[in-house]
């Protein structure tokens, strides 16, 4: 997974969204379904790899591409549709576990579910928005109306002409940009904070989030049914962040969200502390802990959302996959920071809470997205990051400790090129 939310973010900003999904859920459908007839441990392991790497990379894609194709209106919606089939699939992995307790036929009947992917993939139109950003706008204008002409919408001429004129202003305006797009948004000073930002945000976020998942077999109660309840926490973590981001915003929801995991596992390290085997007691650390889990599981929805629309289309998808990469870190590190309970009992919980804590400070870095028209060149999201990133208190604190202010990294030209541009 760690290599695979790479991998498709790169592929997907240089060959096309559809083409990498299309192939990731073939090569998920094959190796999936393979793994259940695996003769030993080491076919069994590098076709595992194959499912995490190409599932991780079309999940990853699939995100960009309904937040690409989408209006301002149901782009909240199609983001949080991730979130939604994620957690249904945990709900029914329990009801398939439960019924089918051979590890080939539970894998080989998981597995099959990727064929509805690749169905759909064959199913559905490229992005506009990225085939635009690559300079094709004639494919992009047919591939519009196609989809309008689906949903019964009329687009006029006048809106191409439109849209010919900005292209060809950019055209003019606009530097030569290279094809490498995390080098492109690395050589950004506000872009580069903005990008190691969000990793970290996603790295703890993701420790966070699996730890709280992977310790649900540690609580009190049934191993299903607690697995079947954080999956319901997952599904109503992504039905309430819709009303939630329509109201307050993308960044101001994940900052609630982070506080409010933080809070639970805090709270909760108390409750098992003097529990002493009350029933009671125990019961409000199950409480807690499934509250936490429904906090970090709406953060994690709403970054999953908030991501694609931070950064601009060219890198868009390299960004997500970046940041995702990130938290495969933090998940890898998830089992070791569990054994820490087994000698220090309150120390796995805490260490939920404060990195809960630590991000959702961070958090408050983010300029909002919700409702914004999405970006389309590297410079004018640098613009808006330094717009933003310079009026925070978190880095007016942090400039107190640095040598010189971030925009001194530029110089006056570069400033001059991205204010045309954006």
């Amino acid at each position: 997974m760690f290599f695979g939310s790479i991998l498709g973010g790169i592929l997907s900003d240089r060959f096309g969204r559809l083409l990498i999904y299309r192939c990731g859920a073939i090569l998920s459908l094959v190796s999936g379904v393979a793994i259940g007839f695996a003769p030993n441990i080491y076919v069994f392991a590098f076709l595992r790899c194959m499912v995490a790497i190409s599932s991780c990379a079309a999940a990853k894609v699939a995100v960009v591409y309904v937040v690409e194709i989408c209006n301002e209106r149901w782009r909240s919606f199609a983001g949080l549709s991730y979130t939604i089939g994620f957690g249904l699939g945990c709900m029914l992995l329990s009801v398939f576990a439960y019924f089918i307790r051979d590890w080939r036929t539970l894998e080989i009947a998981i597995s099959s579910t990727f064929a509805v992917c690749v169905v759909v993939s064959f199913c559905v139109d490229k992005s506009p928005r990225w085939v635009y950003v690559q300079g094709d706008s004639r494919e992009a204008e047919t591939i519009c109306r196609h989809i309008a002409r689906r949903n019964g919408i009329v687009v006029s001429d006048e809106v191409w002409d439109q849209f010919e004129g900005v292209k060809e202003d950019e055209s003019k305006e606009k530097k030569v940009e290279s094809k490498n797009t995390l080098k492109e948004m690395l050589i950004r000073p506000f872009t580069r904070l903005m990008l190691l930002n969000n990793m970290f945000v996603w790295m703890t976020t993701s420790l966070v989030y699996y730890g709280l998942t992977l310790n649900s077999g540690a609580l009190a109660g049934n191993i299903f049914i607690n697995n079947a309840a954080g999956g319901l926490m997952e599904l109503m973590a992504a039905l309430v962040s819709g009303p939630a981001i329509a109201k307050f915003g993308c960044r101001n929801s994940v900052i609630f969200y982070e506080f409010l995991a933080s809070f639970s596992c805090l709270v909760s390290t108390i409750a098992i502390q003097f529990a002493n085997s009350n029933k009671a007691v125990e019961t409000l650390g199950v409480v807690l802990a499934m509250i936490g889990r429904f906090g970090i599981s709406a953060a994690w929805a709403v970054m999953y959302l908030h991501t694609p629309a931070l950064f601009a289309t060219p890198g868009r998808s390299s960004a997500l996959g970046a940041s995702s990469m990130a938290s495969r870190v933090g998940s890898i590190i998830t089992p070791f920071t569990l054994q820490l309970q087994y000698n220090i009992p309150w120390l796995t919980q805490t260490v939920f809470g404060i990195g809960a804590f630590i991000v959702a400070c961070l958090c408050t870095l983010y300029p909002e997205t919700h409702g914004r028209p999405m970006m389309s060149s590297y410079d004018e999201a640098e613009m808006r990051f330094k717009r933003h990133v310079t009026q925070t208190r978190l880095y007016r604190i942090v400039c107190c400790f640095r040598s010189r202010p971030i925009e001194e990294d530029y110089n006056a030209r570069e400033f001059e090129t991205m204010e045309k541009v954006a």
